[in-house]
């Protein structure tokens, strides 16, 4: 009985890493600032859809503001979702206007103080400007929503 629960556990932990790990659950990130070979947003996009994957963190640099529309045409014609965005910038939150995307906003807290209380507070209050901003660029009743991580329905 022991061994049939082991082999249970075994093979049901193997089918759920297999699923954690299906292209469907997985995302390009850091594609444009860390690309050796300085690719454009339609080669990104290119490469992406060649990878299997059909979603996108947006990692950027300063000198990539002025791509981002670029980017997000190519990826819209390649079927592959920017789903998250690192970082803030005034022209990506008019573009996600402009073309009604709502992706997460990933940003780098660290909080300050003497306690941990303190510093997770500090972090979390450094987020409200953030959440504010994201807010305002989303679409009535729409609302900050945790993602999930699983299959598409």
């Amino acid at each position: 009985m022991l061994q049939r629960l082991i082999l249970f556990l075994y093979l049901s932990t193997s089918v759920f890493a297999a699923d954690l790990f299906d292209k469907q659950n997985l995302a390009a990130w850091c594609i444009v600032p860390f690309d050796a070979t300085k690719r454009g947003p339609e080669a990104r996009a290119e490469m992406v859809a060649k990878m299997g994957l059909n979603k996108v963190a947006y990692d950027w640099r300063p000198e990539h503001v002025t791509e981002f529309e670029r980017e997000i045409l190519a990826y819209q014609k390649h079927g592959i979702e920017m789903f998250a965005f690192w970082g803030t910038h005034d022209e990506a939150f008019r573009l996600f206007e402009k073309y009604k995307l709502h992706p997460q906003l990933w940003a780098m807290m660290k909080g300050a103080g003497d306690t941990q209380e303190a510093q997770v507070k500090s972090a979390a209050e450094g987020l409200l400007p953030l959440f504010s901003q994201s807010q305002e660029d989303r679409q009535p009743g729409r609302h900050l929503q945790p993602r999930r991580l699983g299959r598409r329905a």
